[in-house]
């Protein structure tokens, strides 16, 4: 999050201090984990939001639940880490990584062709 600009962190005598950037208060206000929705765009760009996550057993409930949300959000469930979404999702995935202090295990993919895309073409009408 201090690499993104959303928190500012100072040391102290006492050790550190953390405080909110406007950035970061900006993105607060933008979204809201349990109220997050993908919005459905009118025009498919023929590319595929691919995400795929290698979260550990130390962060065991953070994995089921970005399972659970990525279903939510209308993701298709291509395979045991992997999610596709065939529209532009890039800034609620990074609140995502974020919110589940996850970045390193979390990615995302823009991808233009892959084998067996004509069921998933379907699965989201396009």
């Amino acid at each position: 999050m201090r690499e993104n600009g959303l928190i500012d962190m100072k040391k102290e005598r006492s050790g550190y201090s953390l405080s909110i950037t406007n950035k970061g208060r900006k993105g607060l206000s933008k979204y809201d984990f349990d109220k997050l929705l993908l919005k459905k765009q009118k025009q498919w760009d023929g590319f595929w939001r691919l995400v795929t996550f290698d979260i550990p057993e130390t962060k065991r409930g953070a994995r089921i639940a970005l399972n659970i949300k990525l279903k939510e959000l209308g993701f298709y469930h291509f395979q045991k880490s992997i999610f596709l979404y065939p529209y532009n999702c890039k800034e609620e995935i990074d609140f995502i990584k974020d919110y589940f202090n996850s970045r390193e295990h979390i990615k995302y993919f823009l991808v233009k062709d892959f084998e067996g895309n004509k069921k998933i073409k379907r699965h989201f009408g396009l």
